[in-house]
């Protein structure tokens, strides 16, 4: 298939009604700006950070409100902008790698499966992903359409990843961890910069940004990016012929009115033009094939935000944002969906060492779902509405010690009111180390097509009169909530002039886990004449989760860095429902997984850098373990240019990452290597 990019025109209008509201009238006078390459719009300094800087990083996803990673009580890991340049990785879900406890697998050259803690699928449903605080994901099936999510990457300033629940702060579906990007602010991206990657796999990724300052405190960012990606290879080395390409174009505006006055106005649009290889059930012998499918979609988003700082340190935030796209997986079902969503907050103290976040928040999303005759619904239009109030109060017990409680209140159209609570205590006994723990509950609600979808997941011969004997999933409209009960404890801090470490246990128990069980064949004719074998959706698994998260950095001198993460995961079925009941991500993950970065910058203008990610062998998949073994060697003959060669995949030719997952046929990704080159002016 051509890949064609089926995109729109920039959003040149909107920007420019919106600089007309931001911007002073013409013959302003401004105060003089700073050259920009002052004001920090540089390569990020590969020499690393240093250990004190480590634990000095920004995070707002334990609390809702910035503070230091070293003070933060929760299992969280931070990807800063200058990890994602030293990495070499180009995408998002490819940076997620860099994080210990977070479980990457590509299933082909454009879809991955990735989850936390457990339970990693294609369609996992309970990570919440936000986008600068837009929620990213579908209420479709609860998940994230990964190849759908992307951005200059130089436009990050960080991503904040906390393994765990955090559905007392973020609500329903945060059950086994959230991930926020943040993006850099207009003023820190002033200038133009140009970056083109150009290899065997990442066959073409070329960006461009323009920053510029507007006066009057206002700063303006643009952005684009093109993608194209190599198709990768089947067991049998054949081509898989599920290369895609994507478009995006998107904007930020920042103007600080005063010291205590911002406002942030940012929004995109994005076309993703995508083959995959699926298992299609057909009307003839032998019913179950491998079909390639083409994938198109189209998005587009736009947020305003403001935020107001009172003389007493008391701050209001208020978030609005509109989400529209429409993606069409040809041959299942197309899904055309329009969200609003309205957050605010608001954070001060009134008694003595108390610091307290209250807010509400409101989302009302409609869908039209067109299905096939593979993936049906009783309703292919729906609106749904999302209330929700939280609170938490965050204080000092003593010197060194500190509480944290807080509560969400959210009511769904699928299950009603639900209640997720969660209690924090941190110890600090020294300024550069933390002892924390935590108990907490989430809860993860039924999804559309859990609520009311119909699925066609298996075909073969053998049924009465050469009829076909069809595998289909129903959707049960009395699916309660899936519940978490989390207890947590961990370590965070400087171990000597050199160490920063971390270390965190948990164990998650699980109830209420939806159980695909198999009922009674029978007759069916819908869409053609078949004995159809039904499995139905109820809540009847139990489960245990139980692990460790650990996280080392060292940094001998100003030249070396060295980088080591490792996790461990068990899973244990307390109680698996019907016979023959299967959920359908568990056991998907391994039970070992390990990282170890380093990167050498002791020659005057280069660096040197190599990591390895470890994963071991599935529990109850057949993916064996397997040693992904980096290269990156960067040169950077000024301040504004940058060369790059990345190796990939060193170790083997090609390999799996993931078996069969749900409808979509494994691949084998292949050894690669790019070239890059980027230049500011």
């Amino acid at each position: 298939m051509a890949h064609s990019i089926r995109g729109r025109r920039p959003p040149i209008l909107a920007i420019a009604v919106l600089a007309s509201v931001f911007c002073p009238p013409l013959g302003a006078q401004e105060a003089p700006r700073a050259d920009p390459a002052a004001q920090g719009e540089q390569f990020a300094d590969l020499s690393g950070m240093s250990l004190e800087e480590l634990l000095d990083v920004e995070v707002s996803l334990v609390s809702r409100r910035a503070q230091r990673l070293g003070d933060a009580p929760a299992s969280v890991h931070v990807i800063t902008r200058k990890d994602i340049e030293q990495s070499g990785l180009t995408s998002i879900p490819e940076l997620l790698r860099l994080v210990p406890g977070v479980h990457v697998q590509r299933i082909h050259a454009g879809r991955w499966a990735i989850g936390t803690r457990g339970q990693a699928g294609q369609f996992t449903n309970n990570l919440l992903v936000l986008m600068d605080g837009r929620s990213v994901y579908t209420p479709l099936f609860s998940g994230v359409y990964w190849d759908m999510q992307d951005l200059v990457l130089d436009d990050i300033e960080r991503i904040e990843v906390t393994r765990g629940p955090g559905g007392s702060r973020w609500g329903a579906n945060a059950v086994n961890g959230v991930i926020n990007v943040v993006t850099r602010k207009a003023g820190d991206t002033q200038g133009t910069r140009f970056e083109s990657v150009l290899g065997t796999e990442e066959r073409a990724i070329t960006s461009f940004r323009h920053g510029a300052a507007l006066g009057n405190g206002t700063d303006l960012r643009i952005s684009g990016k093109y993608r194209q990606q190599e198709a990768t290879r089947t067991a049998d080395d054949a081509p898989a012929g599920d290369g895609y390409s994507s478009a995006l174009v998107g904007f930020r505006l920042d103007r600080e009115v005063d010291e205590g006055v911002r406002w942030t106005l940012l929004g995109g649009l994005a076309t993703l033009d995508e083959d995959s290889r699926e298992l299609a059930i057909v009307a003839a012998d032998p019913f179950m094939v491998p079909a390639m499918a083409t994938t198109l979609g189209r998005s587009g988003h736009l947020l305003a935000r403001g935020e107001f700082t009172g003389d007493d340190g008391a701050a209001t935030r208020v978030q609005l944002y509109y989400d529209a796209f429409d993606r069409d997986w040809q041959g299942f079902y197309r899904e055309r969906r329009h969200t609003a969503d309205l957050d605010a907050q608001h954070v001060f103290a009134p008694i003595g060492d108390h610091v307290i976040t209250v807010g509400a928040g409101y989302r009302v999303t409609r869908d039209h779902t067109d299905g096939s005759s593979a993936v049906r619904s009783a309703e292919f239009v729906a609106t749904n509405d999302l209330l929700n109030v939280f609170a938490l109060d965050d204080w000092t017990l003593y010197d060194g010690l500190r509480a944290s409680v807080g509560v969400k209140l959210e009511h769904n159209d699928y299950t009603g009111l639900e209640t997720q609570p969660e209690a924090r205590l941190a110890w600090q006994p020294a300024a550069d180390w933390l002892v924390w723990g935590a108990v907490s509950r989430a809860v993860r609600t039924p999804s559309r097509f859990e609520d009311a979808g119909e699925v066609d997941y298996a075909g073969t011969a053998g049924g009465p009169g050469g009829l076909p004997i069809v595998t289909t999933l129903f959707g049960n409209k009395d699916l309660a909530a899936e519940e978490l009960l989390a207890y947590e404890v961990g370590t965070r801090g400087r171990i000597g002039q050199s160490l920063v470490g971390e270390l965190n246990l948990f164990v998650h128990e699980y109830d209420d886990i939806v159980t695909l069980e198999p009922g009674t064949p029978f007759a069916g004719n819908t869409p053609w004449p078949r004995v159809v074998v039904p499995v139905y959706m109820r809540n009847a698994r139990e489960f245990r989760n139980s692990g460790i998260e650990a996280a080392l950095t060292w940094q001998p001198n100003d030249s070396w860095q060295l980088v080591g993460g490792y996790s461990y995961l068990d899973q244990h079925l307390e109680s698996s429902g019907a016979p023959g009941g299967i959920s359908l991500n568990y056991g998907r993950q391994p039970r070992h997984q390990a990282i170890v970065r380093a990167n050498y910058c002791g020659i005057a203008n280069w660096e040197i850098g190599a990591q390895a990610f470890y994963y071991g062998q599935f529990e109850e998949q057949p993916v064996d373990d397997f040693v992904r073994l980096d290269f990156m060697l960067w040169w950077r003959p000024g301040s504004d240019t940058r060369f790059g060669i990345v190796a990939q995949n060193l170790l083997d030719d090609r390999h799996p990452e993931n078996s069969y997952d749900s409808l979509t046929v494994p691949t084998e990704l292949e050894r690669a290597v790019y070239l890059s080159f980027s230049h500011r002016f």
